[in-house]
């Protein structure tokens, strides 16, 4: 089968370039053809391993043709962006011309049997819109639904074509009811088929059983994220016997909030930077406490990994993580109550406070507990990540492929 896949952003720094990536591996392990399209700054251009740079086009951004910043899906990204509600219409314009240009050279050149695109938004509804005879799947990432509620402006754009994507793929159950509500499908036009995680990558390990007990956050440093609340939970407990590992980039005033307040943990926090997948899975299994208090999420990757490296988890008690910790045993992750929202991801002021106080008691228990057990058993990690492996979750997408090209 000829698949070409289309990312409007970096095919790797986030969650949706590393599910594209994993596809992409997948897909060439059970020897389908893949070709790409992608966003890039000009300053940067990412290797992609899985795909011959025949197949690969990338549109640069940050150049005389295309003269502002790679636009991200979320305000906040690892690398310099801009913000589509910041966007005129003449930019509007020429970022949907790039990528038309480059889906027909690429489509002439390869005829695919079918288009795999990522994120319900402006390239997916152009691929629709303009190639409406060849089959179209869409997976969903949770930061496009928060686009559609930031950017009002461009929902005509938007529905003209995602409204006949052919399937849609959703991460849990919310967001496939959050897509309905929105587009108007019917439920059996979005299959959940969820996310996973590279088990030749990250693995259980042992913990060391002397302090300090080692903390892991890895993502965006921004305030969607909770980093901030999570750095001032860390400083009330006021302990010297743990050790905040920060790992992820960021861009504008909100790294720098991030990274001030980190200042004030002196020497008990390591502000790590981006990392390769292989770098981050030595950190986790060093590490005893994953935590991730984000405001808003897809379905965070980031859990996964961290738990196949034998962590215990901390997460914000929201769908995404939910979805997650309904389908583990009881204690391997714990959820905290996250804040009220005023908008897509910031939180009533009145409520930090609260948030703040939650993270903290439950720091302090994931502490008590990785003293006394600083391992949780392997038999117990691996029964529980099995189902969340790429492979399990590529043979649901993979199937509705052929479904999709045998009822034409």
């Amino acid at each position: 089968m000829k698949i070409l896949h289309v990312l409007s952003q970096y095919p790797d720094s986030t969650g949706s370039g590393i599910y594209l990536q994993a596809i992409l591996q997948q897909a060439r392990q059970r020897q389908h053809t893949n070709s790409l399209i992608a966003g890039i700054n000009a300053e940067r251009r990412p290797d992609i391993e899985s795909i011959g740079a025949d197949r690969v086009a990338m549109i640069e951004f940050n150049t005389p043709k295309l003269p502002f910043a790679l636009p991200g899906m979320s305000d906040v990204m690892p690398y310099p962006s801009s913000r589509f509600c910041d966007l005129s219409i003449d930019q509007v314009q020429a970022y949907e011309a790039a990528f038309l240009q480059a889906m027909q050279k690429q489509i002439a050149a390869c005829p695919p049997d079918i288009i795999h695109s990522h994120h319900l938004w402006l390239v997916s509804s152009l691929i629709k819109d303009t190639f409406p005879d060849i089959p179209l799947v869409t997976s969903c990432h949770g930061s496009d639904l928060r686009q559609y509620q930031l950017c009002p402006h461009l929902r005509e754009r938007i529905h003209r074509g995602c409204t006949r994507i052919d399937k849609v793929f959703a991460l849990t159950r919310a967001q496939q009811e959050e897509i309905r509500k929105i587009y108007g499908f019917t439920e059996e036009a979005i299959a959940i088929v969820g996310a996973g995680y590279n088990d030749a990558i990250f693995s259980w390990s042992a913990k060391a059983p002397t302090a300090p007990i080692h903390i892991c956050y890895c993502g965006k440093l921004s305030r969607a994220k909770g980093v901030p609340w999570l750095i001032q939970a860390i400083e009330e407990l006021n302990l010297k016997s743990i050790h905040l590992h920060l790992i992820g980039s960021g861009s504008g005033p909100e790294k720098e909030e991030c990274l001030k307040l980190a200042q004030g943990l002196e020497d008990r926090v390591t502000v790590h930077g981006p990392m390769s997948q292989e770098q981050l899975a030595w950190q986790l299994r060093n590490s005893h406490v994953f935590i991730l208090p984000s405001l808003y999420e897809g379905l965070p990757l980031a859990i996964l990994e961290a738990l196949a490296c034998g962590c215990r988890i901390i997460a914000t008690d929201i769908p995404g993580c939910r979805a997650i910790a309904e389908k583990l045993d009881d204690g391997l992750l714990s959820l905290v109550q996250a804040p009220r929202l005023q908008n897509v991801d910031s939180p009533l002021p009145e409520d930090e406070p609260h948030f703040i106080t939650a993270l903290r008691a439950s720091l302090e228990q994931a502490i008590v507990l990785a003293q006394r057990q600083p391992s949780l058993p392997r038999r117990t990690i691996e029964k529980n990540t099995r189902n969340f492996r790429w492979q399990a979750i590529f043979e649901k997408i993979e199937n509705i492929y052929y479904d999709l090209l045998d009822n034409r």
